[in-house]
């Protein structure tokens, strides 16, 4: 049986999803994995790789899922050791990323979601690993420009500090995905990775960072000037700092 299952989401990132394809076919020991694509609006156009072992499931929504819906039906179809969420804009240049990331999880002494360092095309950390969501946190964000990853080689549980990554690639025990219930569906498009997070932070399921794998974000930014997707982006802050998973972690810390 296959160790993996991958599950990408294309919102008409048709060339990039076929440049991330073609990353996925090089990669060793993933002969038999399982890639669910799942293209979440009408005319999303790419290429499967013309030489590969990998098995390829392509769904398509007949309406614009969030970023959780669409990851939660992938799940249904999981039947494997591993459940890799990837952003349809990254870059796998090294071909045994998965297995590093797979040896790293093993190695913890609690089950975790697992992610790689996140660089640019120049090899510079973006600010994918991130301090709890607060409004303090914002501020220096984007007003005063303060983008500061948290630190490396950590790995957060209830007895450190909490921190969270960004959902562009997140490796999953499948019985942690499972246990968590996935994605809370009730966000749509933003923060849906920090309240997996947060969720799993609370119940003794670790974040970590493994160090020794990266990937390459080629970002895409248009969503910025969309009055839409600043719209969804508030909500999306509303629900969490109303919710639960945010105050037991704020809470804690007293």
């Amino acid at each position: 049986m296959s160790k993996f299952t991958f599950s990408i989401v294309s919102h008409g990132h048709g060339q990039l999803l076929t440049q991330l394809l073609a990353d996925l076919a090089t990669q060793q020991s993933l002969s038999d994995s399982i890639v669910i694509i799942t293209l979440n609006i009408e005319n999303d156009f790419f290429e499967l790789p013309q030489r590969s072992e990998l098995r390829f499931r392509i769904k398509k929504n007949s309406y614009p899922k969030g970023f959780g819906a669409n990851h939660n039906q992938a799940f249904l179809e999981c039947d494997t050791d591993w459940f890799i969420i990837l952003n349809p804009d990254l870059k796998i240049p090294n071909k045994d990323t998965f297995c590093t990331m797979t040896n790293f999880a093993s190695q913890l002494k609690h089950p975790a979601i697992i992610a790689p360092l996140i660089v640019d095309h120049e090899g510079q950390r973006e600010d994918s690993i991130r301090s709890n969501l607060t409004p303090f946190s914002l501020l220096h964000r984007h007003i005063f420009g303060q983008k500061k990853c948290a630190e490396l080689n950590m790995v957060t549980s209830e007895s450190r500090s909490f921190f969270w990554i960004a959902g562009m690639c997140m490796l999953f025990d499948h019985k942690v995905y499972k246990k968590l219930r996935g994605f809370d569906e009730k966000f749509f498009l933003y923060c849906e990775d920090y309240d997996i997070c947060a969720r799993a932070y609370n119940s003794g399921i670790a974040v970590a960072i493994d160090t020794n794998s990266s990937v390459i974000h080629n970002a895409r930014r248009s969503s910025r000037h969309s009055l839409r997707y600043f719209i969804l982006h508030i909500t999306a802050l509303f629900k969490v700092w109303t919710s639960k998973a945010f105050w037991t972690i704020v809470l804690g810390k007293f």
